[in-house]
């Protein structure tokens, strides 16, 4: 049988039949019937010796999950329903500057999972799609890479929502659930939530800003847009070109600017 037993507050990864691996700074996505776990154990304790970025850029990452699934072109009922508890469970205490003490521990480690059978149902989208090079070409942890993108990709979904085009996900759909998650997200107004999302990583001491990443060059974005996950950015809920990713690649790292 296959037991496992996560140790961060983190991938959601024992809620699916999906693994990693990394192939000369490539990654790629297993996935495998014989991958999904037998039986789990979730003990909070064992991320007692995580402290600081260690501890909170996994709990980013399960939040993240949770917000890429609930809008994927691939939502149902069931896996929202599981993304609005991870919410639920980790929102009031990633936003608290207290803690975490054993209760939280208890509680993320919970959301975490939820976040994995949310992603198990719809995979996730375009801020994982993009974060992968982050970690490889980079350095930057993966929980905190994929961050470091989704702030921005609230307001580009409704942008390109309140556009003409044809989306993957009906526009209106689409605009409802930001709003959705806008409200689960301690109601914060849409054109204030990329820096609030920001500032939280700021206070949980992950690197926030674009401009720590080192990313200053064209060739560089192009970089990035060449090796993007192709399988998750097909479950965005809005239709990106090239061109789109290239543009709100060079604003959000300021290149050319």
């Amino acid at each position: 049988p296959l037991i496992a037993v996560p140790t961060t507050s983190g991938s959601g990864s024992e809620a699916t039949h999906f693994a990693v691996v990394y192939v000369n700074q490539e990654k790629y996505s297993l996935a495998h019937p014989e991958l999904l776990p037998d039986r789990i154990i979730l003990d909070a304790s064992l991320t007692k010796t995580l402290t600081g970025a260690a501890y909170w850029t996994p709990v980013f990452d399960s939040v993240c999950q949770a917000i890429e699934s609930y809008w994927s072109a691939g939502a149902t009922d069931l896996s929202q329903s599981y993304s609005k508890k991870a919410i639920e469970h980790a929102w009031p205490i990633l936003t608290n500057m207290g803690g975490p003490d054993d209760n939280d521990r208890n509680l993320l480690m919970l959301a975490s999972h939820y976040a994995g059978r949310a992603i198990y149902i719809t995979k996730t989208t375009a801020p994982h799609a993009l974060s992968y090079t982050l970690t490889t070409a980079y350095g930057i942890p993966h929980g905190n890479a994929v961050a470091l993108f989704l702030g921005s990709f609230f307001e580009l979904n409704v942008s390109l929502a309140n556009s003409s085009g044809v989306n993957p996900v009906p526009n209106d759909v689409i605009l409802q659930r930001v709003d959705e998650l806008l409200k689960l997200l301690g109601d914060v107004p849409l054109d204030n939530f990329a820096s609030r999302w920001a500032q939280l990583m700021k206070e949980r001491q992950l690197i926030y800003s674009f401009s720590d990443v080192g990313i200053t060059s064209d060739d560089e974005i192009d970089m990035l847009l060449n090796k993007v996950n192709l399988e998750r950015l097909g479950n965005h809920p809005v239709q990106l070109s090239r061109n789109d990713l290239r543009q709100h690649l060079k604003r959000i790292f300021k290149v050319d600017q």
